[in-house]
């Protein structure tokens, strides 16, 4: 069985801009996925 018949949700594509703030840092970066579990961010060059 492959993972993708596992998923009661079917995936859809998505693309969003945003900012993570760890500690006294802000980072603007791309949210390429979220799940019940987490998310995929993928952080800019430079911290804002």
């Amino acid at each position: 069985m492959f993972l993708h018949e596992l998923r009661r949700h079917p995936r859809f594509p998505f693309h969003a801009k945003g900012e993570l703030r760890l500690k006294f840092m802000a980072y603007r970066g791309d949210l390429i996925d979220i799940s019940l579990f987490g998310a995929l961010f993928e952080p800019g060059t430079v911290p804002a």
